[in-house]
């Protein structure tokens, strides 16, 4: 058949984000309490043909893992919008509000800039994530975009 196989490599502790993405993928692969080959190990197993790396740089064994070659194309999100200078790493996927005219030029990474601001709005339409009572109304989410001076016409 056709589509995706996905894994989701579990490296910390299981929380409402991750029990409500294991809903969306495959298989979940637990590497908590692994150590570094030994993870190493569990994902080249998987032989995946595409390794997204969600963030780089919260938990030191992302760091790690991210250093080797464990897919033919590896790729960085934007859990910290910055390059993340490693040489394993071929994409880096970053978002119009986040990027500069000039962004290629700042990261290690080929850089993939995706349309608007961040993919946040749309997951939060997909799931029952738990957002603050005040943001549901009109008269909070206003109030939120003059705090933090964010234009009527842009997405959040």
């Amino acid at each position: 058949g056709g589509g995706f196989h996905t894994v989701l490599f579990q490296i910390g502790h299981q929380d409402a984000v991750t029990k409500t993405l294991s809903n969306f993928v495959s298989k979940v692969v637990s590497l908590q309490k692994t150590p570094l080959a030994k993870m190493q190990a569990m994902i080249a197993a998987e032989e995946l043909d595409v390794l997204v790396v969600a963030e780089i740089g919260m938990d030191p064994h992302a760091y790690a893992l991210a250093q080797g070659r464990l897919a033919p194309v590896q790729i960085a999100m934007h859990g910290h919008a910055s390059t993340s200078g490693i040489p394993s790493l071929d994409y880096y996927v970053s978002y119009e509000g986040f990027s500069e005219p000039d962004a290629q030029s700042h990261y290690s990474e080929k850089l993939l800039i995706l349309d608007g601001l961040t993919p946040l709005t749309r997951w939060y339409d997909l799931t029952n994530f738990d957002i603050s009572p005040v943001l549901k109304t009109k008269q909070g989410r206003v109030a939120f975009r003059k705090r933090f001076k964010i234009p009527a016409e842009v997405t959040v």
